[in-house]
């Protein structure tokens, strides 16, 4: 699905539920292009990853009020591995809302 078509979706029904289905989404498209082009390098993985915070930005353009930095938070959350290897450190201290973490 494209950012705009998210968008849309969001527009539409502007409630959590929608907002975590979107989150979901993004998620699970990351692993259906992983198997669509057969990524089999750590790189190809990577990349992928990359064009989806790529694609979440350009949804966050579009729908005020949505963290740009939300897909790579979620990516921390589900994914910690990826995350550290797409050097996204500097959300270390943030939770998946933006929040910050206390140790």
């Amino acid at each position: 699905m494209k950012a705009k078509e998210y968008a849309q979706k969001f527009n539409d029904d502007r409630t959590l539920t929608t907002f975590t289905e979107i989150c979901n989404d993004f998620m699970r498209e990351c692993g259906e292009l992983i198997n669509a082009r057969s990524a089999k390098t750590d790189s190809a993985a990577l990349a992928i990853f990359r064009e989806q915070d790529d694609k979440w930005r350009a949804f966050c353009g579009l729908v005020p009020g949505i963290r740009r930095e939300g897909f790579r938070l979620l990516t921390k959350e589900k994914f910690p591995v990826i995350f550290q290897a797409m050097g996204w450190g500097d959300l270390e201290d943030r939770d998946v809302l933006g929040r910050k973490v206390d140790d």
